[in-house]
């Protein structure tokens, strides 16, 4: 067996950066785990990936445009509210999954080296895949209601790729933070849960 020296020295951006591409097999089988364990032995596999959102859409269309009757600008209240639902929990899926993921997985930590930021790139990639359900059904709710995105949407791409990396920052302080307060791991899901509302 092939033996690895480990050097406790912290290493450049570089250095990490190429230990990240060395390890891209464990990343993809983090991914594929994660996968398997969310979804298998389910009836509705991935579709319940669009359970929250809808349940969400459901509530704010009932408060919103039954109650308080919100000013959409000529657009349809679901595709208004599902526009930016469908952001609001890509951001709250990489946080809450990846900034859970080191107490997670503290006993393969134990095991083995590898580049802790893995754990978290992987809970973001299956984060990400819940988007892409979540988004392809957004366009079905377009359709529904003869919504036609307008040229901006060309801009979409960049709003989520920002988005993820402000959530995936996000992340990694609560992961580091929560190794030490454990409190965090309570606290984030509350909080962002109320965020919504705020927001």
């Amino acid at each position: 067996m092939e033996k690895k020296l480990i050097d406790n020295k912290v290493p450049g951006w570089l250095a990490y950066i190429a230990s990240l591409v060395h390890y891209r097999s464990l990343m993809v089988t983090l991914v594929r785990r994660d996968l398997k364990v969310r979804y298998s032995q389910t009836v509705l596999g991935m579709a319940w990936s669009l359970f929250q959102p809808l349940m969400a859409l459901l509530v704010f269309t009932a408060f919103f445009q039954g109650i308080i009757q919100l000013d959409t600008q000529a657009i349809s209240y679901p595709v208004y509210a599902f526009s930016g639902m469908i952001l609001w929990y890509l951001f709250t899926g990489i946080v809450g999954q990846a900034g859970n993921a080191l107490i997670q997985s503290e006993d393969l930590i134990k095991k083995i080296y590898f580049p802790r930021l893995l754990l978290l790139f992987s809970k973001t990639v299956v984060a990400c895949v819940d988007f892409v359900i979540a988004f392809f059904f957004f366009l079905i709710i377009c359709f529904v209601f003869g919504e036609i995105p307008k040229s901006t949407i060309l801009l979409f791409p960049f709003i989520v790729f920002i988005l993820i990396f402000i959530a995936l920052t996000v992340a990694v302080w609560v992961s580091a933070l929560s190794v030490r307060r454990r409190d965090l791991l309570h606290a984030i899901p509350t909080l962002l849960n109320f965020a919504i509302w705020a927001t």
